[in-house]
């Protein structure tokens, strides 16, 4: 098994926005499982990144248990679970010091 590196990115989320359409976005994901339309946009409203400050913070690697071919489905999602707990360690460790003190870690899974 190899290992796996947390990384977490502060500020990318202030490079791009999104064309805010919620019911049509509701209705699309409920439907197709994604929201349309989906049109990213930047600087003069344009695919261009803004320029923002983004701090990457990297954490220690997370080794899997046992090295194996062929993991269990077991070992897969306690790797998994371990790797988001680093990421969410990165996350409060490091958000003040990166400007985002008050925000909050959510994880999404549908």
């Amino acid at each position: 098994g190899v290992p796996l590196l947390p990384v977490f990115s502060f500020g990318e989320h202030k490079t791009m926005d999104n064309v805010y359409l919620p019911k049509m976005q509701a209705y699309f994901k409920s439907k197709l499982g994604f929201p349309i339309p989906y049109f990213p946009y930047g600087r003069w409203y344009l695919p261009v990144l803004r320029r923002t400050p983004i701090s990457i913070c990297v954490g220690a690697p997370v080794f899997p248990q046992e090295k194996t071919d062929r993991p269990t489905r077991g070992q897969i999602e306690e790797l998994h679970e371990r790797y988001f707990a680093a990421l969410e360690d990165i996350f409060e460790r490091n958000k003040e010091y990166c400007g985002f003190p008050n925000h909050k870690i959510k994880w999404v899974w549908d």
